[in-house]
């Protein structure tokens, strides 16, 4: 009995801090969570059940839910998961067709399945929706990039390839 009480006990204390972030997790929260792990202070895990409460809560416009995927897609692809991974970027794409990080997520599925003009296609069509030069030119780099390993007979995208980073 003692072992019981004990086990309810403890189960209750490891669930209060899920139930307090599930009620703080406002857009503005996800975005803290999402720079955290964009930036490496969180793994791919975490922040996938981070994303759980954004998604559970439904806050939010269509460009933020796209976000949410689109990171969701991004952490799957840290993973190796690139079929659920493509199934975060598809919802991401469905939702906001113009969104650079759905792009973003899919150009690198589609390099490291070794189809790099198809990822190269991808980078042009996340340049063409980018907001800033910034962004434009690092999506035009990336896309020359693949091509040029394309040119030079190279069938998989260099070792470390990630369209996010650098953004």
């Amino acid at each position: 009995m003692f072992s019981f009480l004990r086990l309810c006990f403890l189960t209750l204390l490891l669930s209060l801090p899920v139930a307090v972030a599930a009620q703080a997790a406002s857009p503005e929260d996800f975005y803290a969570t999402a720079d955290a792990f964009l930036d490496g202070g969180m793994g791919p895990d975490a922040f996938l059940s981070a994303s759980e409460t954004a998604l559970a809560k439904g806050e939010g416009d269509a460009e933020f839910m796209g976000y949410v995927h689109a990171l969701r897609g991004h952490a799957r692809w840290l993973q190796k998961d690139l079929a659920e991974a493509g199934r975060e970027a598809a919802i991401t794409l469905r939702i906001s067709p113009r969104s650079m990080m759905g792009h973003a997520v899919t150009a690198n599925i589609l390099a490291s399945e070794g189809k790099l003009e198809e990822a190269a296609a991808v980078l042009d069509r996340a340049k063409a929706n980018a907001d800033h030069g910034y962004e434009k030119e690092h999506f035009a780099a990336l896309a020359t990039l693949l091509r040029n390993r394309i040119k030079a007979g190279e069938k998989a995208a260099p070792p470390g390839f990630d369209v996010l980073r650098g953004l």
